[in-house]
């Protein structure tokens, strides 16, 4: 296996973002609003600067483009996730999407499928554990725009689960790859 793409800037950035919000959504519940925007800026900023650098003047604009487009890809799902009864919270989204600023739109999408394929079984268990399996489905026959009758889903903390589909990714980086 072979880790050393592990320590890229860009990667050093976001382990430091996934282990600052893990920390706050686990205590407080809560990934700060400075911390996401924070790192969607310096990404903004920072990655066209890194590509003219590394490769020219000519390398900004896709730079940038891929950074802009990775927020979007990023915050299509979590959107509709946060919209399907705050299975995941806007704090989560934004965590998305600063991901998707720094590492573009594929690699964003394929963190999000991995996330799912934790989340799904994880949340199901949660959900039973609590007696509220009943109530999640109840969210879902009620549709993305209306709020259901009867208790609030259940919230937990979920930057641990964003920050464990990272790891997946990096310690698996063929899967779910279909792109060089």
């Amino acid at each position: 296996m072979d880790f050393q793409h592990l320590l890229t800037p860009a990667d050093l950035v976001v382990v430091g973002m996934l282990a600052v919000a893990v920390y706050t959504d686990t205590r407080w519940s809560k990934v700060p609003n400075a911390l996401t925007f924070g790192v969607m800026g310096l990404a903004l900023v920072l990655g066209p600067a890194l590509a003219v650098v590394q490769q020219g003047w000519a390398a900004a604009p896709p730079a940038l483009l891929s950074a802009f487009l990775g927020i979007l890809a990023a915050f299509g799902p979590g959107f509709l996730f946060w919209r399907l009864g705050g299975a995941m919270r806007a704090g989560d989204v934004k965590l998305l999407m600063a991901m998707g600023a720094v590492f573009g739109p594929f690699e964003v999408l394929r963190i999000f499928v991995i996330l799912l394929v934790v989340q799904i079984p994880v949340g199901f268990i949660q959900l039973w554990r609590a007696g509220r399996l009943r109530s999640f489905f109840r969210v879902l026959k009620a549709g993305v725009f209306q709020q259901p009758d009867g208790p609030k889903p259940m919230v937990v903390p979920f930057a641990w689960v964003i920050a464990t589909a990272y790891v997946i990714s990096e310690i698996f980086p063929a899967f779910l790859r279909f792109w060089s």
